[in-house]
Formats: C-alpha cells, structure tokens, sequence
C-alpha cells in the first residue's frame, strides 16, 4: 500500500507547478475539507492525490485566487481527467457555489459506483455507503488507513472545535487525515469498481447517474425530475407490498430491504393520497416508534457524547407534530429536549464570540433562529457565544428573504408571523444592523403591498407594540 507524500500549496505559483504535475495522471483522487462543508459552509482546503501517492493539499481558505489564476478550475472543469471522490456532490455543490468550479465531467463517485451495482443486483432504495465501508468491500488494506484517529478527530470538530478546518497553519494530524482520505480512492478502490461496471454493463448509467446526482445540488429541473422519478418509485414499490400484506402486517416482520427503505421514505401525508389500505397507517406509525426506539438507546448510550444531526434533528421536529398520535408526539418533544440541551452545549464549547454564521450547521442555525429567543441586544440570560451567533443567524437569515423577495417579488410569501418578527426587530432591543435591514425590509415589503403598518398604539412606560417572540409562531 502507498504512503502519501504531501505538499501543502498556499501560492499561486505553485499551484500553477502542481497543477502541470496532475495533468500527466490518467485519474486522480479528489477530496476537501472545511468548516461544516456545504453550499454556504467553506471549503478551507481541497487535496489532490495521484496513484504514486503524491498529495497536494491546496490551501484554499488562504489563497481562494488558486482556481482561476492557479489553473486549479481549469483542471477540475475538463473532461479527459478522471476525477476519483467519495459523495461527489458534497464537494461540487462547495465548489460550484463558493469558486464558480463546475464539477461535473468525468467524475468517479466511489459511493454512486457501489451504490449502482447494488441496484443491478436489486436494491432499489441502496444506502449511501461511507468511505471506510467502500475500501472494506474494494480494498481492505485501506481501511486501516482512515480508522487513525478518523473517530476522534471528527468528534473534535463535532463536539470541541467547530472550527477546525479553519486553523492556520495546518497541524501534522490535519495534513495526514486529508491526505490519507484522497489515498484511500486510488488506484485500487477505482480500478476494481470500474472493472467491476464495465463487466456488468453499467458504464454509461453509472456516468448519468453521477452527472445527475452533482447537477441536482444546484440545477433545480434537473432536482425536480429526480425527485419526480424518486416519487414514482417509491410508490410502485409501496404499492406492490400493499397488495400482499394485510392487516395483521407488522413492522418487524418485515425483511425486504426494498421495503424498510420505502417505508422509511414514505411520508404520513402521503399515505391518504396513494390510496392505500389503513393498516399501512399503523405500519408507518410502528416504523416511527422503531426510529424513536433507535434514537433512545443511541442516547442513553452516549449521553452528552451525543452528536445530533441535521436528519435526526428534522426528523423529531416532525414527529412532535404528529397531533393523531399523541403518544409519538410527546416521546418525540422529550427527545428533541435532550438533543436540544447537548447542541446548545456543543455550540456553546465549539465556537466563539467571533465565528461567522456561515462556519454554523444548518440544523445549528435553524436552532439558533428558532429557539433561542433573546428579549435584548445584550440579554444576561443566554450564554454570550449562543447570544451572539443566534443574532448573527437571525441577520443572515434576514439578508436571505431579502435577497429572495428582490428576486422574486410576486412569488414571496410573507406569513403573518414573519410580519411580526420584523415589527419586533423594528421596535425592540436588538443589535443596530439587524434594526436597520429590518427597516429597510419592512418599508420594502410594505411598498409592494405584502403587508400593512400598523396603526400607532397608545404605549405605557417604554413598551413596544412588539416586545416579545411569543406570537410569532414558527414564521
């Protein structure tokens, strides 16, 4: 197995050297790092392996000009390199955000190559592999390569240093575990998936599949379509179970893996629409209690080691919905109580007075936003670090609907409650940049008629019209 030798490239001109080294290569290993990745989230570094062993660790964060001027998009945008990554579109939908990089020509996605000869062999709904499972499968040799100190350096990030990949100069334990991600793709891991496609004729699907899979993150016909043929399937496959279960079905008597996965898609809203029998109600709500059942143990296990995620987050903001099941409702709430006391502790020891809202999660900015709701600018009862990112989250939050009603004028909806939210911004106690875009937004808004100033009240001792989140509901 190849060791990597890594150079770390923070200048254009040596990027210029390291990108004429690359294009000899007749694939290379694509990977990157940042600070909770994502279309808004940075991307600080992007490594670029060959099959000798050879990594450059391109040092983005520091010198963002290296994909123009150091050739670095160029190289990336062409379609006679093959381009080796895990999840592709994690890392295209960063670049083509943040840098303008379209990755899309030639790409090999290690995860969507296994994931499509599972299908030819039956799967319908095949879950997205992690790398470690991929080199066990292709490679075993590899594996040891990214159990080092992979665990707890992503319990670093996840649970003490959210800011991680923001660091500067890069750590001899960062150098190595990017380095060793892009290692783990090639030669092997590709060359036996590719022998693999080729054999079993799945080429040219596996090639419009990757294409699709990147292209959803930012083309929304090309999402639409996808979640359309998704849709489709998923009720075939619902439907066709339908017709040989019956009411005595349980949940765990279940054991096609076609099925578990459409169950677990299936949406309670869904379930009336597509007419199906009224056991596959109960079925659904089982298939829920299971997940709840899966989320108390994995927390009683863990306790505050815990990492809550966006999907577990979402999924127990939904089940505390649940109003014609009461049962699962309630369960639910307890749950999101202690998975909201272990984020507010996470972002409270992770981040800082001065990390920007973009270095935040999407389910940390959506908690941030929606439950932390501070009477003042500078309110002595929230924690300082949670008080000022909550703020930033919520002018940023702000920038965005602007942004989007500008865009779109006719097609912006403004409900009754986000109203309220402005007016509170307007009159309260908040940060002077929050007060003046809320402002701005509202006279915006109130021009094209979406929503109504209010008439002038009679006001006792300082009160606002608007001097709490009470009323404002989710907005």
């Amino acid at each position: 197995m190849t060791m990597p030798h890594t150079e770390v490239v923070d200048q254009v001109s040596a990027c210029r050297e390291a990108v004429d080294k690359l294009e000899k290569e007749e694939f290379v290993g694509v990977d990157s790092e940042g600070v909770n990745l994502s279309k808004t989230g940075p991307m600080t570094l992007l490594q670029i392996g060959t099959a000798s062993g050879l990594v450059f660790l391109f040092d983005v964060m520091r010198e963002p000009r290296m994909f123009k001027d150091g050739g670095l998009k160029k190289f990336l945008e062409q379609g006679s390199m093959v381009k080796v990554l895990h999840s592709a579109r994690n890392d295209a939908e960063a670049l083509h955000a943040q840098f303008g990089v379209t990755l899309v020509q030639n790409v090999h996605d290690v995860q969507l190559a296994h994931m499509e000869i599972l299908r030819k062999d039956g799967a319908k709904f095949p879950s997205r592999p992690k790398l470690e499972e991929i080199c066990e499968i292709y490679c075993p040799e590899k594996v040891a390569l990214l159990k080092v100190e992979k665990d707890s350096m992503q319990t670093k990030w996840n649970k003490t240093e959210g800011e991680y990949w923001a660091k500067r100069p890069l750590t001899q334990e960062m150098i190595e575990y990017a380095a060793n991600d892009v290692i783990a793709l090639i030669p092997e891991v590709y060359l036996a998936q590719k022998k693999l496609l080729e054999d079993k004729g799945l080429t040219k699907a596996f090639q419009t599949r990757v294409k699709d899979d990147i292209q959803r993150t930012y083309d929304p016909q090309v999402r639409q379509r996808l979640e359309k043929e998704e849709k489709e399937l998923l009720h075939s496959v619902v439907h066709e179970f339908a017709a040989i279960a019956n009411r005595r079905t349980r949940y765990e008597d279940v054991t096609d893996e076609n099925v578990l996965n459409a169950l677990i898609s299936l949406r309670v809203d869904d379930l009336q629409d597509l007419g199906l029998p009224p056991f596959f109600r109960d079925l659904k709500f089982q298939q829920i209690e299971s997940k709840l059942n899966e989320m108390e143990e994995d927390l009683k296990l863990k306790g505050t080691e815990f990492e809550p995620s966006g999907i577990v987050c979402r999924a127990l903001h939904f089940f505390t919905t649940l109003t014609e099941r009461p049962d699962i409702a309630r369960r639910a709430k307890l749950l999101e109580e202690q998975v909201n006391k272990i984020l507010l502790d996470d972002i409270k020891n992770k981040y800082t007075t001065s990390t920007q809202a973009k270095h935040l999660s999407g389910h940390e900015k959506t908690f941030l936003s929606h439950k932390i709701r501070a009477k003042r600018a500078n309110d002595p009862t929230i924690h300082p670090v949670v008080l000022r990112l909550s703020w930033r989250v919520k002018e940023d939050d702000l920038d965005e609907n602007m942004e989007r009603c500008k865009a779109d004028p006719n097609g912006y909806p403004v409900s009754e409650g986000y109203a309220k939210l402005l007016r509170f911004y307007l009159s309260g106690d908040v940060p002077a940049t929050l007060k003046r875009k809320a402002t701005m937004f509202l006279s915006f808004l109130e021009q094209l008629g979406k929503v109504r100033r209010p008439q002038r009240t009679q006001r006792y001792g300082g009160l606002h019209d608007y001097d709490s989140y009470d009323d404002f509901g989710d907005y």
